[in-house]
């Protein structure tokens, strides 16, 4: 088996294990496997285009390793394309948002694995979505969340999304009313 002919095989591998994930669980096992593989090479930039600059290799078609439309990152451009399609219905739920869109959704040299009440205040801002009230609503909010489970401290005033706030962002958002199924 020539060079060519392993890497085509190992592309056409990769292809099929990546089709049935979203883009940013495809962006997180890419992410993964250049960290794993090529551990001292300069980090890529894993963004989704649209179209491949460069002309298919090995025999495969542009199909056959173009990224999906219609996944999380394609569908968020913006965080308040992202709350009109979760619906969060409260602040707590807002927050998680916030904290998910800035860790898998935003571009790669965009992306925050913390908040912050700044980062409340701008993406609830842009999203259109009130700002907690009180004396300290934001602070209040976000360990309102890491009580709740959704986030958990990363430092001083600081919160990361935990794997419960993850599925929550991903799966479970809207929530369906007891009428629906």
């Amino acid at each position: 088996m020539t060079e060519q002919d392993k890497e085509a095989s190992a592309i056409t591998a990769v292809v099929n294990a990546l089709a049935p994930l979203d883009e940013v669980s495809c962006l997180r096992v890419l992410d993964y496997a250049m960290k794993r593989f090529a551990p001292t090479a300069a980090p890529p930039k894993l963004h989704l285009p649209s179209t491949h600059a460069q002309q298919p290799q090995h025999g495969l078609s542009d199909e056959s390793i173009s990224p999906r439309p219609g996944g999380d990152a394609a569908r968020h451009a913006d965080i308040k394309t992202l709350k009109e399609e979760k619906q969060p219905s409260n602040a707590i739920q807002m927050a998680v948002l916030v904290a998910y869109y800035l860790k898998e959704i935003v571009p790669a040299g965009e992306r925050k694995e913390s908040i912050g009440s700044a980062e409340v205040t701008k993406y609830f801002n842009q999203a259109r979505f009130p700002l907690p009230t009180g004396k300290n609503g934001l602070r209040d909010t976000l360990n309102n969340a890491r009580r709740s489970g959704y986030l958990e401290t990363a430092g001083t005033g600081q919160f990361r999304l935990t794997p419960v706030g993850h599925n929550l962002a991903a799966y479970k958002l809207p929530r369906k009313s007891a009428g629906e199924k």
